[in-house]
């Protein structure tokens, strides 16, 4: 709520209670949003990506090169394998609509373009390790005024020393 409000001040061209939450016209601030409070993500990985984006804005990829995870993931507990989440989405600006007396999206349905990929098991050692994720839009983002591409990793963690999946033991999506 505190970023939406931030956002929302932004737009001066509406009167307080129906300004407009445009996150395209201010997209740096969606780079302080953080899931957990308790373990920030600057604090939990000590690497920064690289995140590119293909020429037609479909393709975006995460690189993390020569990644040593036993000295750039930090978690409080102990871990024996971890792998990494890849989620691409494009969210839409809001704008107040006087006929619904509600916020409603300048391009509806954008949540359900949202596309998530995985790395492998990995096992949590100083091995060097060129990670290379990348997730595709069906269509070209971006091609529309008020939208936004948000581009989020995750690391998820094991205690138990997981495995690629291999062929008679492939990965069932729930």
């Amino acid at each position: 709520m505190k970023l939406a409000k931030q956002i929302q001040l932004r737009d001066e061209s509406h009167p307080k209670g129906t300004r407009s939450l445009e996150s395209s016209k201010t997209p740096a601030l969606l780079t302080t949003l953080n899931f957990n409070r308790s373990h920030s993500f600057n604090s939990v990985l000590s690497d920064s990506p690289v995140i590119t984006f293909s020429e037609d804005k479909r393709k975006v990829t995460l690189t993390l090169a020569e990644f040593k995870s036993s000295l750039r993931i930090h978690w409080p507990n102990r871990f024996d394998s971890y792998r990494i989440a890849l989620v691409i989405a494009q969210l839409s600006d809001f704008v107040y609509s006087e006929t619904e007396s509600a916020f409603i999206p300048v391009i509806p349905d954008l949540e359900q373009l949202s596309v998530i990929t995985y790395s492998e098991w990995l096992p949590n050692n100083s091995e060097p390790r060129d990670i290379l994720l990348e997730a595709i839009f069906p269509d070209p983002a971006l091609q529309q005024p008020g939208t936004t591409v948000i581009v989020a990793m995750g690391i998820e963690t094991s205690s138990s020393l997981l495995k690629p999946p291999t062929a008679t033991h492939p990965i069932k999506e729930p």
